[in-house]
């Protein structure tokens, strides 16, 4: 995996590491990380960052993620989608690594909880990201401009009302599991927790909740 594969793909905490070690750089503080079983959210940006860096520095650019500086006078609908494709990729790094974690810890979460996350990658976040980047490469490459389709709008909201309204039981369930918890599994349920309530805190501002 490349630096730019890393990017694009939302790649594991413990893969950029590796990649930051392959590239000759100091992960002192990357490993410290790694020994504990809940990596905060800071710390996933500040390694996004730095591989961001190594990329800079390699000349090389995030295929597919149009991370190039935005003309200063570009549409206002690439605008939107660029902001659109950003939100989209926090998602699918954050679940990712949700994903990553509960394949770690498989006597933790059954089938069903690792089904729902992948489902939710693939069938959901990967297809939009996919449309959203298509449509930003098209504008660059050819100087396409978009519309923003009302349905796209509406689809859009419905389908986070309806992440927020599968996402609100999933909590509750979660913060009742806490309270009768062992230490040993108190760790792994406040993990879920906390990516919950960061997608449903993001989920609430889009929509004006």
């Amino acid at each position: 995996m490349t630096p730019t594969d890393w990017l694009q793909s939302g790649g594991s905490y413990r893969e950029g590491v590796a990649l930051l070690e392959t590239a000759g750089l100091s992960v002192v503080t990357e490993r410290r990380v790694l020994t504990r079983r809940l990596i905060r959210t800071a710390e996933k940006q500040a390694l996004r960052e730095r591989i961001e860096k190594l990329c800079a520095q390699s000349g090389t650019t995030v295929a597919g993620l149009s991370q190039t500086t935005p003309q200063q006078h570009e549409p206002s609908s690439i605008t939107e989608y660029r902001r659109r494709g950003r939100a989209k990729m926090k998602l699918y790094s954050d679940a990712k690594t949700r994903l990553n974690m509960m394949a770690e810890d498989p006597d933790k979460y059954t089938d069903a909880d690792r089904y729902e996350v992948a489902e939710y990658l693939m069938e959901e976040l990967q297809p939009q990201i996919d449309h959203i980047y298509g449509i930003i490469r098209a504008y660059e490459g050819k100087g396409e401009v978009p519309a923003m389709p009302a349905d796209d709008v509406v689809a859009e909201t419905v389908r986070k009302m309806k992440r927020v309204l599968a996402l609100r039981p999933h909590l509750s369930r979660a913060r009742k599991e806490l309270t009768t918890a062992t230490p040993a599994e108190k760790k792994a349920i406040e993990e879920r927790i906390e990516h919950m309530e960061e997608e449903l805190a993001q989920l609430s501002t889009e929509l004006g909740l």
